[in-house]
């Protein structure tokens, strides 16, 4: 699966025939959350709490309840055609049980929420607030996303926020938005097929759009994704 994966995005991204569509959400997918520009990744990411309703949330206290990624498309850096086989790599990851993205609930109260976020072995920790039955990080934080295509596994993903609405029982967020920054520094670090991440996305035409350090240089990717999650019984990040 991996190398079919890689070959597809190769493929589309010099024209060599591939015709993939792929939308991980099926009929739930989500349009594409607005991109943050150059200067803005620290932004609240556009969520339910945009839309005007809510929602309302019928219990008084969430802590100790863990959610799971169960469906998670990517729409930055990589985009368009070029992302769908990635996304469809996620999916089946999901499926089987092999990409665990956790998210457990560590403190409820009143409109504050805290989670401790991150795959098995790993955790963030992201303070939000609570509208109803919709919440929004109020700090960013990191994230150490997990990618087995990579070498090292993962990229650590700076500036995060998320943003999502819990159904009214708690079962399960939906309307999930992630935003976030991968730097050009730690991308460098990254290797896939033989060369290092920055240079594998220049590849597909992907560049550097966001200047962290507000230097006049462009030193970070976007990264853009829309998630929908479940409750995970007797699991911790």
């Amino acid at each position: 699966m991996r190398t079919t994966l890689l070959l597809a995005m190769i493929g589309v991204a010099f024209g060599c025939g591939h015709d993939v569509e792929y939308t991980g959400l099926g009929e739930r997918s989500l349009d594409p959350p607005a991109a943050p520009g150059a200067e803005s990744v620290g932004a609240p990411p556009p969520g339910p709490a945009a839309g005007g309703d809510v929602g309302t949330l019928d219990t008084d206290d969430l802590t100790g309840r863990t959610y799971r990624f169960d469906a998670l498309e990517l729409t930055a850096p990589i985009t368009g055609a070029l992302a769908d086989p990635l996304n469809g790599y996620f999916a089946e990851e999901i499926e089987a049980g092999n990409l665990r993205i956790l998210m457990r609930v560590s403190r409820h109260t009143g409109g504050q929420l805290a989670f401790d976020m991150g795959p098995e072995g790993g955790t963030s920790q992201l303070g939000c607030t609570l509208n109803g039955a919709t919440f929004e990080t109020t700090t960013p934080a990191q994230l150490d996303f997990p990618n087995a295509l990579l070498d090292p596994p993962s990229l650590p993903i700076t500036n995060l926020e998320l943003a999502g609405r819990f159904d009214p029982d708690g079962e399960s967020i939906s309307e999930g938005v992630l935003v976030g920054a991968l730097t050009t520094e730690d991308a460098r670090e990254i290797s896939l097929l033989g060369a290092d991440f920055v240079t594998f996305l220049a590849g597909l035409e992907v560049q550097p759009d966001l200047d962290l350090d507000a230097d006049g240089t462009l030193d970070a990717f976007r990264f853009v994704g829309v998630y929908e999650a479940v409750r995970d019984e007797g699991q911790t990040p």
